[in-house]
């Protein structure tokens, strides 16, 4: 390098450009806005599908490896959705069936009733009924906050009983503890209410905090056949599941083709949710790089404006002894200054929010992203600022001084 381009001559240029920055700053805010949207959007987002995808592996993990599910559709092939409105529901039959295999502790048959009317008195919420058996509270990991769960004997009896879940007992009740002994109604039959769940929390789909649990012998109206939606089978131990799974499929393929159920275990379930959340995270980035690159845009622009208006600078810097590598670093630092000034805003603006929105979904910071993101607006910057120096830096003195 010579004398030009030493640190004490580097760090007084880039004073030099902070100050001229400074003295526009209104300009020099708007030119970095895109890059500050960019690195928000990216880290926004890649945030709350790291929370996401956090939340969804503890969901899974909750309900523990030991758990095989028997649901309508095909889920491999994307046939879940068509599965749930179709009229395809598994039987009875298959329930004894399923019991009938070795190494399983319990089958939990589940009939779902999606967004009825639940009322207490004056009060109505659009909940879920789940008409299943004793086990179903444990098949979701749910515990009793207060009451007890539902038993063998509340099935013998039919008994008109529920344990209600704890979204349904805060809207219904002053206090979920104030739900015990009460009657709900649900679809024109009053149920006693016995036990209130503790609270499970989470996105949805399927919210647990939704659910009203019944026997399926107590509502005989809404199910008559006892067809069931969703089927649950727990293995004593985990080296079990491969061969549980091997064999409700044999079970199942006696009555059905293949493509109108689906016998996983969590872990496959869980790489089915990520593989669909990846693909949405990279789209959604990928929407957000946009932003990025029309900054990157922005900077350009305003880089070849500040040449053309300081081409008369140039001209004297060039006659008093400063190099082509001179005023490219010189535009260089200004356009990289733009991009870090920007993506410093978008980093603290974009934290803020991933603090608050935390608070009412999964979201948690990963700080490889926020590197990763600042990383490429400073890289951004530099690149589109590359042009505008180089053009800068191959101005003719002579004409550059000339230049009105």
């Amino acid at each position: 390098m010579g004398k030009f381009m030493s640190k004490e001559y580097l760090l007084i240029l880039t004073k030099s450009v902070l100050s001229s920055l400074a003295r526009a700053k209104l300009r020099s805010f708007l030119t970095s806005l895109g890059i500050l949207i960019g690195v928000l959007a990216v880290v926004l987002l890649m945030s709350l599908g790291v929370g996401v995808k956090s939340y969804i592996q503890q969901e899974f993990e909750s309900l523990g490896s030991n758990t095989v599910f028997v649901t309508i559709g095909n889920i491999q092939a994307g046939g879940f959705g068509r599965g749930l409105i179709s009229n395809f529901r598994f039987k009875m039959r298959d329930v004894k069936a399923l019991r009938k295999i070795d190494r399983v502790e319990f089958v939990v048959p589940v009939y779902l009733q999606p967004n009825l009317k639940i009322a207490y008195r004056k009060n109505v919420y659009v909940g879920d009924l789940i008409l299943s058996t004793p086990e179903i509270l444990e098949a979701h990991a749910q515990k009793i906050f207060v009451g007890r769960d539902l038993n063998k004997e509340d099935f013998r009896r039919k008994a008109k009983v529920a344990v209600i879940a704890w979204k349904v007992a805060e809207e219904l009740f002053d206090s979920p503890a104030q739900a015990l002994g009460k009657y709900i109604t649900v679809e024109g039959v009053r149920l006693k209410v016995i036990g209130v769940a503790e609270e499970k929390g989470g996105l949805g789909a399927p919210d647990y905090d939704n659910n009203v649990y019944a026997p399926y012998t107590s509502l005989p109206h809404l199910n008559p056949q006892n067809n069931f939606t969703f089927i649950y089978l727990k293995a004593f131990s985990e080296k079990d599941v491969d061969y549980i799974q091997y064999q409700a499929k044999r079970v199942l393929k006696r009555w059905y083709d293949e493509d109108k159920f689906s016998v996983i275990k969590p872990s496959e379930l869980l790489n089915t949710f990520l593989g669909i959340l990846r693909i949405l995270n990279l789209a959604l980035v990928g929407i957000a790089g946009i932003s990025l690159l029309v900054g990157g845009i922005g900077i350009m622009n305003v880089m070849y404006m500040s040449v053309a208006e300081r081409t008369k600078e140039i001209g004297i810097r060039r006659a008093v002894g400063a190099t082509k590598r001179d005023i490219l670093a010189q535009f260089l630092i200004e356009g990289l200054s733009l991009s870090i000034f920007g993506g410093v805003l978008g980093l603290i603006i974009s934290l803020g929010l991933v603090e608050v929105i935390k608070k009412f979904i999964p979201a948690k910071v990963d700080f490889g992203v926020v590197l990763m993101a600042f990383g490429v607006s400073a890289l951004v910057g530099v690149l589109f600022s590359i042009f505008p120096a180089k053009k800068a830096s191959e101005l003719s003195p002579i004409e550059a001084i000339r230049y009105e």
